[in-house]
């Protein structure tokens, strides 16, 4: 069973100045808030992302060759960590405008792309008849970066992920999430929340990738589709969590905790709450309306969701996946 304790859940606190730090990381100025020029730098992050490849140890002992994100601190400095999913992408409640910068260390062209936030694309591009990209693209071995800009930004939770050849890139891991608030402390306008918790589905055909690695994927190879994409490792954050099952430290007890949904692989997920009902904010960034009390929350692939609920005094088996 997974344990979230108080270092691995957020506290609203704590947020604003975590998501200073992560901005100097990626780039974004810093400085004392007070001045307005600072103030204005702020509401521009930078975001400097590299995909690679690397490999992964399951916990059965066997290497899996992944592809995944770094959050370096330049172009081309390489002193990022490559993970999938990808670091998250924490913009502040006033940031008016993201832009990424992606280099690409694979063999094979990738782009970028946030599902459910507004980007200008250019003519997409049709090799051989077909379509291959949503976006842009990265060729291998780019000497610049290639940009993506965001200015239509809003409070939610968001998938970011590769917009080339999405059937393949994304099973390699290829995915990552995007995080605004409403305010600090203040998932959307009037829900706060005390602390918070992400959690990223995912899963891995190690078949798969061992094709793709092997450059045994694609027309006339060992493996041409993903149609029979059969996932052995089920990942939660980058981990793999055989069980479903999670459970809070009990110190949180009282508190209220917003939980934020990414479903970044190809499979549905049902998390399950017990001993507390949550009340269901949003899905996708978009906020309801008439926010409902649930017990569960269907995560189709693609989709997020975002939930906030009082901790409850007992710990134990607090959430699992009925998918499980």
């Amino acid at each position: 069973m997974k344990k979230y304790h108080a270092a691995t859940v957020r506290s609203a606190s704590l947020a604003p100045a975590l998501a200073l730090l992560l901005g100097s990381a990626a780039g974004c100025a810093t400085g004392d808030e007070g001045d307005p020029q600072t103030r204005a730098a702020l509401t521009s992050v930078f975001v400097y992302l590299r995909a690679e490849a690397f490999t992964k140890t399951m916990p059965d002992g066997r290497d899996v060759v992944m592809w995944g994100y770094a959050q370096d601190s330049a172009f081309g400095a390489h002193d990022g960590v490559l993970s999938s999913p990808g670091p998250v992408i924490e913009l502040q409640a006033d940031t008016t405008r993201l832009t990424v910068q992606l280099e690409n260390n694979l063999d094979v062209p990738t782009s970028l792309v946030i599902d459910g936030l507004r980007q200008s694309l250019p003519a997409v591009r049709h090799p051989d008849g077909r379509v291959r990209s949503f976006t842009r693209e990265a060729s291998p071995g780019n000497v610049a970066p290639v940009t993506y800009v965001y200015s239509v930004l809003r409070p939610g939770t968001f998938l970011y992920k590769t917009g080339t050849s999405p059937q393949v890139q994304v099973q390699m891991g290829l995915l990552g999430a995007v995080r605004r608030p409403s305010a600090a402390g203040e998932a959307y306008a009037g829900r706060a929340f005390d602390d918070e918790l992400l959690l990223v589905y995912s899963e891995v055909d190690p078949e798969l990738h061992d094709a793709v690695a092997g450059g045994q994927y694609g027309p006339g190879l060992a493996v041409t589709s993903t149609i029979k994409y059969v996932p052995q490792y089920f990942l939660v954050n980058g981990e793999d969590v055989m069980s479903g099952a999670y459970d809070v430290d009990p110190s949180l007890a009282g508190r209220r905790l917003l939980v934020r949904f990414v479903n970044g692989g190809l499979r549905s997920h049902v998390p399950l709450f017990l001993q507390a009902d949550v009340l269901a904010l949003a899905e996708d960034g978009f906020p309801y309306k008439y926010p409902t009390k649930r017990t569960a929350v269907l995560m189709p692939a693609g989709k997020t969701a975002d939930v906030l609920f009082t901790v409850p005094a007992s710990g134990a088996k607090l959430l699992y996946d009925r998918m499980f």
